[in-house]
């Protein structure tokens, strides 16, 4: 099934549990689900790995909304008030959530 994605100056919608092709350099909005501290993404049709927990894990929060941008091949950057995650690629699938 094709991705449904809507385009606004500057940015691109993809609905959520799509997946899509990123273009390096353009930012996506987008949301880290963060219950279990956001440390994984799923993103450009890949697994991503910001190395720890950027947000707080207690499970209090679903999703933490922002942007995301394919900095580079290797680098996917999420921003979002002030905060900046970097990811990397993760080979393999996201552990779950427990």
């Amino acid at each position: 099934m094709p991705s449904q994605v809507f385009e606004q100056p500057g940015l691109r919608t993809v609905l959520p549990g799509r997946t899509d092709e990123a273009d390096l350099g353009v930012s996506y909005e987008f949301s880290v689900y963060a219950h279990c501290g956001g440390r994984y993404a799923t993103f450009d049709s890949r697994s991503w790995d910001a190395g720890h927990d950027p947000f707080d894990a207690r499970g209090s929060l679903g999703h933490v909304a922002g942007v995301m941008t394919l900095v580079a091949e290797d680098l996917a950057r999420f921003e979002t008030g002030g905060v900046v995650v970097d990811y990397h690629p993760l080979i393999g699938p996201s552990p779950l959530c427990a």
